[in-house]
């Protein structure tokens, strides 16, 4: 996957491990993927790290071409 890095601005990409920030002004980070296209059948995720006493996310959405979009909370 690809992302902006919201350190530094810059262009970069993931394979396993995908850094998300814990800075929390960064209102939303986006992970695009990159191997062309595909058909998703499923996604999982898996938080290793975090901060604080447990891990967790405000919301996850996922957008496909055409608009379509799913979100979890």
């Amino acid at each position: 996957m690809t992302y902006t890095d919201p350190t530094t601005g810059q262009n970069a990409t993931c394979w396993e491990h995908c850094p998300l920030s814990t800075n929390a002004s960064i209102g939303a980070q986006d992970f695009i993927f990159t191997m062309g296209p595909q058909n998703l059948t499923g996604l999982q995720m898996q938080l290793k790290s975090w901060i604080g006493q447990g891990a967790g996310l405000s919301s996850v959405q996922l957008l496909s071409e055409g608009g379509f979009q799913m979100q979890l909370r």
